[in-house]
């Protein structure tokens, strides 16, 4: 449906995994900020892992406390970017309303796409062109996308392990 959406690394994974298994694109680029570092690099795990058929750009922006700067590295990156006459959209969740709508200027994308409720995307606010994802995310996925496994007894993070959990 696009050729590439873009969006923005917020404090949930979630709402990015979620429009990833929309399948509205094959092309994803994601920008963030220094603070969401770690995140990316567990995201990016996922999607090259659960998805090695799709592209996924990250892009890193100044840290939140300097919005004027965001808004000029969003600038900047589409100046290096040569845009395809392909259609795009931009992915506007509540927290990152700022980005969300530098990028869309930037962009030159022609659709934004959000969240209804749950995991119901849609797109330019018409619930018609409503998409819920196809499928239920598992515990697996939700907990791997995060950085965690869960060996039936404990999280695991890197070196960490918590004390038992039951589920």
């Amino acid at each position: 449906m696009f050729g590439c959406v873009y969006g923005v690394v917020g404090d949930s994974p979630l709402p990015l995994v979620g429009l990833v298994e929309t399948k509205w694109s094959q092309s994803y680029t994601f920008f963030y900020t220094p603070e969401k570092k770690e995140k990316v690099a567990t995201l990016n795990r996922y999607f090259t892992a659960k998805h090695p058929d799709l592209e996924f750009v990250f892009e890193e922006l100044a840290s939140v406390n300097f919005p004027s700067e965001q808004v000029e590295g969003i600038a900047s990156i589409f100046n290096d970017i040569e845009l395809k006459k392909q259609p795009s959209a931009v992915f506007v969740t509540a927290g990152t309303k700022l980005m969300s709508m530098s990028i869309l200027l930037h962009s030159q994308s022609d659709s934004m796409i959000s969240l209804r409720s749950g995991l119901q995307y849609i797109v330019d606010g018409d619930i018609s062109s409503s998409i819920a994802v196809p499928k239920k995310l598992t515990l697996d996925q939700i907990l791997f996308s995060c950085g965690w496994v869960f060996d039936g007894k404990h999280l695991i993070k890197g070196g960490k392990k918590t004390a038992n959990i039951k589920i």
